[in-house]
């Protein structure tokens, strides 16, 4: 696994998270990659409670972000329900400082490719979580938007479907406004209708006869 590479190259001093000076944040990793399942998921619980505290991220969380996300890539890892939800938690954390901001923001937009397929997961939290991060712009607008747009109308949860459609309404390209005036289609969800809808009014796009049909339609339901 590349994760086990990623660790022994990273220089982990001054890695700090919630609870102290980061010295543990590579035990915990190691264990997260290790073969013993019971003690790597008790691992990735460990780092969730130290790598986001109270919607706070640190150093040790842009760190260990690239391992985090190899981790997820591997079907096998326990905990991925888990492993995302951090990932989730440290895009979207408050940063303690600018430095560690901008770390948090590069290793994102250097993981996008690589959680795109992870949109067609077959664990539910991941790919709600990952929907969620593929919805934030990392500079891969085209490539997110691509591959939201195509699983949005086949995902099965109306939630994570709208999560999606919502993604695809945060990316500001041209494709967007025709894609979302499509998904507004009867033949679609109502869960994507009506974020399709919300996306067009967020966007700031025109608001056509097509969308309030589309919303008055989902009300009457």
């Amino acid at each position: 696994m590349r994760a086990r590479v990623e660790l022994h190259d990273t220089h982990w001093t001054g890695a700090e998270h919630a609870y102290g000076d980061g010295a543990d944040t590579l035990k915990w990793l190691l264990d997260a990659c290790g073969e013993d399942p019971d003690r790597a998921e008790r691992a990735v619980d460990v780092l969730h409670n130290c790598l986001v505290h109270q919607g706070s991220v640190y150093a040790g969380s842009a760190k260990a972000y690239p391992v985090l996300v190899d981790l997820l890539l591997d079907p096998a890892a326990p905990g991925r329900a888990t492993l995302a939800d951090l990932l989730l938690g440290i895009t979207i954390g408050i940063a303690e400082t600018e430095a560690v901001h901008h770390e948090i923001r590069a290793a994102h937009a250097r993981a996008t490719p690589s959680l795109l397929p992870l949109l067609a997961d077959p664990v539910r939290e991941v790919r709600h979580r990952v929907a969620y991060v593929t919805g934030l712009r990392t500079g891969h607008e085209a490539l997110a938007v691509r591959a939201l747009s195509e699983r949005a109308l086949s995902e099965p949860d109306p939630l994570i479907a709208a999560v999606m459609t919502g993604g695809v309404a945060r990316h500001d390209i041209v494709s967007r406004a025709a894609w979302l005036s499509g998904a507004l289609a009867s033949r679609h969800t109502p869960a994507v209708r009506a974020a399709a809808a919300w996306g067009i009014a967020r966007a700031g796009l025109p608001w056509t006869t097509e969308v309030t049909t589309a919303v008055c339609t989902d009300r009457g339901r």
